[in-house]
């Protein structure tokens, strides 16, 4: 086999059309890459190719730069950041989280800032996923209820289901908006597997003053946690912004 010639037409794949049938193609595309690249060098063909690639291409792509934890491609998921698709930049930012990329702090927060600028709902993917890259390399120090996490599912932590409340009232207290909280199940072999999500952002009006936001939320949240029956192996992993987390649609 032509190596080269095969990364370029694995490459060439990644485009496939995601609404048709060739989209298994792009999939067995990303997973052949990912194999090769165990082997031989994919991510520099990958990486001239990027910019000329449709974004669902360009999320294989990030996908395979996270598998192989290659960082040569920190420059190029920068300058994701700054592209046309909101899950691209998202994307791209978790994988330069992945890539402990500490160099990348200033693109994440001008993407940040756009963000909010932009007056995104703040609980959405692409500011969740900028959040998180931020706090991961350090760059944001989010405000923790007292209650310390028990568990860490994937790069999030969890709090015992049985005390949801307990931690929704403490950030409450700490002057903290909650977006959403997922449940996870937790097994004997280690793993999480999710049990269900609770998003109530949409239902929020973040151009309230803030008190009346953090209020608001609150009450939501309890709301969706009222609804939760508690067992020692679920979890929840809890989102949450500050007052500096939202962009200039909420008053003071």
């Amino acid at each position: 086999m032509d190596t080269e010639h095969e990364i370029d037409r694995l490459i060439r794949l990644l485009d496939s059309d995601t609404l048709d049938a060739n989209a298994m193609g792009a999939a067995d595309a990303q997973w052949d890459l990912t194999a090769l690249g165990r082997e031989t060098d994919v991510v520099a063909p990958l990486l001239r190719a990027l910019p000329n690639l449709g974004s669902f291409a360009q999320l294989c792509a990030v996908e395979i730069f996270q598998e192989l934890h290659d960082t040569r491609a920190i420059g190029a998921l920068i300058e994701l950041l700054a592209g046309d698709d909101s899950t691209v930049r998202e994307w791209a930012a978790g994988a330069l989280a992945d890539l402990r990329a500490t160099q990348a702090v200033p693109a994440l927060r001008r993407a940040w800032e756009t963000s909010k600028a932009r007056g995104d709902d703040p609980g959405d993917g692409e500011p969740w996923g900028l959040r998180l890259a931020l706090t991961s390399l350090g760059a944001r120090v989010p405000v923790t209820p007292a209650l310390a996490p028990a568990a860490r599912v994937g790069d999030v932590e969890a709090w015992p289901s049985a005390r949801l409340g307990e931690v929704l009232d403490q950030l409450a207290v700490r002057d903290q908006v909650t977006l959403s909280f997922g449940l996870w199940r937790s097994e004997d072999d280690g793993h999480f597997y999710n049990e269900g999500d609770f998003g109530y952002h949409a239902e929020l009006d973040f151009t309230r003053p803030w008190p009346e936001l953090v209020r608001q939320a609150h009450h939501r949240a309890r709301e969706s946690a009222h609804r939760v029956a508690p067992r020692d192996d679920l979890f929840a992993a809890i989102s949450w912004i500050a007052q500096t987390d939202l962009g200039h649609g909420a008053r003071r």
